[in-house]
């Protein structure tokens, strides 16, 4: 399917968390300092996600980048092949019988 499928329940609970928001808001466009201060927390959790957003694809960009730029093009190499051994993480040690 290509369009997401959404169940009453989810889009209920999201009505009714706006509306939340939609109170807390009008109640800080009165001046009430408790619901700036809430709206205040969950815009900075809003912008601490959109920075972590932004540094994310930062990263991916610099290490797309930082691939593009490399000269040496690098080759799978796989663990069964026949004409090599796969790499030790510990050697192996000899027991003597």
């Amino acid at each position: 399917m290509i369009l997401p499928q959404f169940s009453i329940r989810w889009l209920l609970g999201m009505t009714a968390a706006m509306a939340a928001l939609s109170l807390v808001a009008s109640f800080a466009y009165k001046g009430q300092a408790w619901a700036i201060g809430i709206l205040g927390a969950l815009g900075s959790l809003a912008l601490t996600f959109a920075a972590y957003a932004v540094f994310w694809l930062l990263a991916i960009g610099v290490a797309g980048l930082v691939r593009l730029l490399r000269r040496e093009t690098l080759q799978a190499e796989s663990p069964f092949a026949m004409h090599k051994q796969a790499p030790q993480v510990l050697e192996p040690q000899e027991t003597d019988p």
